[in-house]
C-alpha cells in the first residue's frame, strides 16, 4: 500500500487529507502493553520518579504506535494549501515527494524537496533515499510540519523547460519577500508587490480596489510597515501598480523574477556554523558553489567557492571538510 493514495478535498481552507484508512487490529494489543507498563510504573517506581517514568513510558508507546500505524504530517503547499497525509513507516521520503508534486503536475520535481524544522529552528531537507520517519523530526510538533519548497535554484528561471515549475519559482519568490526572507530596499519591495498584483488580478481598477487587494494578499512585508506609515507604502505601491497596465501574467511574473533574481540574498540556503576556531559564520548554499558570510552582513560574501573548485569536498557526521 505504500504510495498509493486517495486524496480528498476538506470543506475549509483548502486542506486534504487521506482517506478512508483502518486502523490496525494491532492497536489493541498496544492499548493492554501501555495498561500493563503504566501498572508496572505505578507500583515499582518511587513517588518522585512515577511521573517522569509515566512520561517517557507514554512517549515510547507513542513512538512505537506511530511506526506500526504511521505518523500524521501537514504539508505545506507553495500556494498556501495544505495537504493532510498520513505516512506510512515505510513511506520513502522521494516517494511522498512524487505525492506531493503529482498536485502540481510538476514535471521537472528535481529542483525541488520537502523542508522541516528542527527544534531551534534550523531548516532540513528530507533525504529522498532515505524513510520519511527515519529523519530527526522535533518531538514538540505533532503532526509532522513539513514544506514543500525550492531547493535547487537556478541562476535564471530561462533555465527551466516548464512554465509549471516557473509559477512555482514564482511562488516561492512571493512568499520570501512577504516574510521579508530576502534582503532589499523599500521601492524594490513596493515595485515586486504591485508586479504581484498585475500577475493576480490584471490592470489597475480604482485605488480603493488597489488597497483591498494589498490587506488581503498580504504581500507588503511587516517590516515595511514599521519602517514606513501605510498610505505611504499604499501609494507607492498603486503608483508602481498603475504603470503596468496591459501587462500579461506571464509578462508580470518575468519581470518579477527578473528583479528578484539579481537581489544578492535569493536563491541562498544559509546555515550557521562554526570554522575549526569557533567562530560563528553563516554558510550559504546556491547555484554558484559554496560562500561564507558574517553574521552582520549577509549581501556580501567574504569567500566563494564555486562548485567548480569543489573536487574534493566532504562530510562526516557534522563537520565539512575540503
Amino acid at each position: 500500500m505504500v504510495g498509493t493514495v486517495s486524496l480528498r478535498k476538506r470543506k475549509s481552507n483548502g486542506r486534504y487529507r487521506l482517506g478512508p484508512r483502518s486502523r490496525s487490529a494491532s492497536l489493541g494489543r498496544v492499548e493492554d502493553k501501555t495498561a500493563a507498563a503504566t501498572a508496572s510504573l505505578l507500583w515499582d517506581a518511587e513517588p518522585a520518579s512515577t511521573l517522569q517514568r509515566l512520561s517517557r513510558s507514554c512517549e515510547n508507546i507513542m513512538s512505537y504506535i506511530q511506526m506500526t500505524e504511521g505518523r500524521r504530517s501537514h504539508v505545506t503547499l507553495l500556494d498556501g494549501r495544505v495537504l493532510d497525509i498520513l505516512i506510512q513507516p515505510k513511506l520513502y521520503a522521494g516517494e511522498l515527494l512524487d505525492m506531493v508534486a503529482s498536485h502540481f503536475n510538476l514535471k521537472e520535481k528535481e529542483y525541488f524537496g520537502l523542508a522541516y524544522l528542527d527544534d531551534v529552528g534550523h531548516q532540513h531537507w528530507l533525504q529522498q533515499d532515505r524513510r520519511v520517519l527515519e529523519h530527526e523530526f522535533s518531538k514538540k510538533v505533532a503532526p509532522l510540519e513539513l514544506n514543500f519548497a525550492v531547493r535547487f535554484y537556478v541562476e535564471n528561471i530561462s533555465k527551466l523547460r516548464n512554465v509549471q515549475t516557473v509559477e512555482l519559482y514564482y511562488l516561492q519568490a512571493k512568499n520570501l519577500i512577504a516574510k521579508g526572507a530576502v534582503d532589499t530596499d523599500s521601492e524594490t519591495v513596493f515595485e515586486l508587490t504591485a508586479q504581484g498584483l498585475q500577475a493576480s488580478h490584471g490592470d489597475f481598477i480604482d485605488e480603493k480596489t488597489t488597497k483591498e487587494l494589498l490587506v488581503k494578499s498580504l504581500s507588503l512585508p511587516s517590516h515595511m510597515l514599521h519602517k514606513h506609515s501605510l498610505s505611504f507604502c499604499e501609494e507607492r505601491v498603486i503608483s508602481y501598480y498603475k504603470s503596468f497596465i496591459g501587462y500579461t501574467r506571464g509578462l508580470s511574473i518575468v519581470n518579477y523574477m527578473a528583479i528578484v533574481e539579481n537581489l544578492p540574498t535569493y536563491g541562498i540556503h544559509f546555515y550557521e556554523v562554526n570554522d575549526k576556531d569557533g567562530a560563528a559564520w553563516l554558510l550559504g548554499l546556491s547555484h554558484q558553489g559554496v560562500s561564507l558570510y558574517e553574521h552582520a552582513d549577509k549581501t556580501k560574501a567574504k569567500k566563494v567557492y564555486f562548485w567548480r573548485q569543489l573536487e574534493n569536498l566532504y562530510f562526516r557526521d557534522k563537520k565539512i571538510f575540503h
